[in-house]
């Protein structure tokens, strides 16, 4: 069997997009990629193909399989593998030390244990984690500011050249101590021992969990404004959260969409940093006190249902505007 062909859509700064490469180059796996940032035209043709406006799009064979979340949910339960024809990776009998989680703590971990001529695994579902998919970091020692992907990325490669292996996009489901070692059971039925552990799971992207919300992931709910913002621009948009991440979301939106409406159920409490955001002039923002309940579609757009704390979605009082 050849070698599979494997597409990619991507977009420049999408940390979503340096996950799936990561994924892939963790399995030695080669890929096209077309770059859709400043291609109209191909941006158009990958909403055609995959019905999605999210980055990055992969497809095995001309078959989509989705995004980032997709492949690895594909890799994690050797659906992927079975899919290419594959057998699985022969894994040491016990290694030294491994390690579940690939964010900054899991892989300074492990850097530091190679560097101990230590026999080191990572399994994670991803590299870099929630840094990953920060917009710029500007308290990492040795760079006055850097985005989390171009961070994550200097991490991965100086893991990779300390000889560290790694299982990206597997999932542990159970662990047990059989003797002196301790067995990390994967998703895909796999099986790693080894005599030292260490957690480093970090926190995942939260979601909602309200109705609509699995089946329009990708059809107009996303998760990441640097990578996907772009694909709405000049379009009507909510973006849901007050902290942090909402300000900065609505902030990076700001300018690219028609409109921007930030909803958060308690007021805004990002960091004061960001209260520029009440008196930035942007004329697009405008953020409501509300609670979003469930997602619909209709066949023109995607739309959100609100029940409001204080009164109906359509006297929502307006807070404030940017």
């Amino acid at each position: 069997m050849g070698e599979p062909d494997i597409l990619m859509y991507t977009r420049q700064w999408c940390p979503f997009c340096a996950k799936a490469k990561a994924l892939l180059h963790a399995k030695g796996l080669e890929w096209r990629e077309r770059d859709v940032t400043t291609d109209e035209a191909l941006q158009q043709e990958m909403v055609e193909r995959s019905g999605r406006r999210s980055v990055p799009e992969v497809f095995l064979e001309g078959e989509l399989i989705g995004g980032y979340d997709d492949l690895a949910r594909l890799n994690a339960t050797g659906e992927l593998d079975r899919r290419l024809g594959r057998e699985p990776v022969e894994l040491k009998t016990v290694y030294d030390v491994a390690i579940v989680g690939g964010g900054p703590a899991g892989l300074a971990a492990a850097m530091y244990a190679a560097r101990k001529n230590l026999s080191v695994i990572i399994v994670a579902m991803d590299i870099g984690g929630q840094l990953g998919g920060t917009r710029s970091v500007a308290n990492y020692p040795g760079f006055e500011r850097i985005s989390g992907p171009d961070l994550v990325q200097k991490f991965f490669t100086q893991a990779d050249r300390q000889g560290v292996e790694q299982l990206i996009g597997e999932q542990v489901v159970n662990l047990r101590v059989d003797d002196r070692a301790k067995v990390l059971v994967l998703e895909s039925q796999r099986e790693i021992a080894a005599e030292t552990l260490i957690i480093a799971s970090g926190v995942q992207k939260r979601r909602l969990q309200i109705p609509g919300e699995t089946e329009l992931t990708g059809r107009g709910v996303v998760y990441c404004s640097t990578c996907d913002g772009p694909l709405f621009r000049d379009r009507d948009i909510a973006v849901i959260g007050g902290g942090n991440s909402g300000l900065e979301a609505a902030l990076e939106m700001d300018g690219a969409a028609r409109s921007v409406r930030l909803i958060a159920r308690s007021g805004l409490s990002g960091d004061a940093v960001l209260d520029r955001f009440n008196v930035s002039g942007a004329e697009t923002l405008a953020y409501y006190r509300a609670l979003v309940t469930a997602f619909r579609e209709n066949p023109a757009h995607n739309r959100y249902l609100v029940d409001e704390l204080d009164r109906t979605v359509s006297e929502m009082e307006r807070l404030g505007s940017a």
